[in-house]
């Protein structure tokens, strides 16, 4: 062997085994738990993730198999640290219930669980978190019963999704910190008038394709910070008076688009502030009485039209005799035939009505 072919294969030989000693210290380190999260083979499947920057660790327990295996990690093994920020779950094909105290003693500001099968939630199954839990997200699954009495436990909870379930009733809430309530896509059909009383410092509920064919008066009257009413898709046919009798100290923006509504009684709308929006797209109304209307749009309230039955005939006579005033506050307004409220002639009015 030539000399210079021994000086490379010396330097050959130290240089694929650094590569070697590089590789073994990289798969160690894989092995190692990325302080302070737990060893990853005590929390596999789920996967831990310290965000060095905000001093905060999240865990995804995506591909844990069922429920009793995601309550043996969180029970039979060691976590160094207890409090995370987050946990999700998303798609998992498996995970039916959440079984009382799964989680152990860990807690978690936010709990994501979504786009899966979870049917039930146990009384006790997020208890640990009852003081940290700010968002909980179990959206998109088959949830059938849900411990809403335990909400008032949860201290710092201001989201509360459950929506696209198969819930069928809402018990009454109590909560001092929930802020936004969202349950669209279920089967709730009608609400008792205390459901949402004791949520003092809700500001939107979201209620868009839940059945609802009744709404009694008072539901969402106490409700000091209120500020947005989602109702999209529903069976409400007829708003009756104080239905949505309002003491907010904000104005509101309601949405009741496609919900069937043909009637609405004096008095349906009470308490709105100037700058309160109501959305009535898509339904079934007929008429336009002054009664109804003409106190809502004084205080500048507005209305959006479009979409629905209106004939146009001597109920309208007020708003085409004031175009000027009462127009601009509503919006898409058009009669059954087409013609827009703005060029209905006022004479006409005058003359028949």
């Amino acid at each position: 062997m030539k000399c210079s072919e021994s000086v490379l294969c010396y330097f050959s030989f130290f240089w694929f085994k650094e590569v070697i000693e590089v590789n073994s210290r990289l798969q160690l380190v894989d092995l190692m738990p990325r302080r302070p999260c737990p060893r990853p083979e005590d929390i596999s499947p789920c996967m831990c993730v310290y965000d060095e920057d905000d001093y905060q660790m999240d865990l995804d327990c995506s591909n844990v198999k069922n429920s009793t295996l995601l309550f043996e990690i969180f029970n039979f093994y060691p976590f160094p640290f207890k409090h995370f920020r987050k946990l999700t779950i998303y798609d998992n094909p498996s995970l039916y219930f959440l079984l009382d105290n799964v989680f152990g003693d860990i807690q978690f500001e936010e709990i994501i669980i979504t786009r899966g099968v979870l049917q039930n939630v146990s009384d006790y199954a997020l208890v640990n978190s009852y003081s940290t839990l700010r968002i909980l997200d179990l959206s998109d699954n088959q949830i059938k019963s849900f411990p809403f009495q335990e909400v008032s436990n949860f201290t710092l909870l201001e989201t509360l999704d459950l929506s696209s379930n198969n819930l069928t009733s809402l018990t009454p809430l109590t909560s001092g910190s929930l802020k936004t309530l969202s349950l669209n896509h279920n089967f709730l059909s009608r609400m008792s008038a205390d459901t949402l009383v004791g949520l003092s410092s809700l500001e939107e509920v979201h209620l868009a394709h839940v059945c609802l064919n009744y709404l009694p008066a008072d539901t969402f009257a106490n409700l000091k910070n209120l500020r947005k009413i989602i109702l999209i898709n529903n069976i409400l046919h007829n708003l009756t008076q104080d239905t949505f009798l309002l003491t907010t100290n904000f104005p509101v923006q309601f949405d009741l688009t496609s919900s069937h509504v043909n009637f609405v009684e004096v008095n349906a709308f009470a308490g709105l502030l100037p700058g309160s929006y109501i959305t009535l797209f898509l339904n079934s109304l007929r008429t336009f009485e002054e009664e109804v209307w003409r106190p809502l749009l004084d205080k500048n309230v507005e209305v959006e039209l479009g979409g629905n039955d209106l004939e146009c005939g001597c109920d309208v006579a007020w708003v085409v005799e004031n175009k000027t005033h009462f127009l601009p506050l509503m919006h898409d307004a058009v009669c059954y035939d087409g013609v827009k409220f703005q060029d209905l002639d006022p004479d006409f009015y005058i003359h028949y009505c």
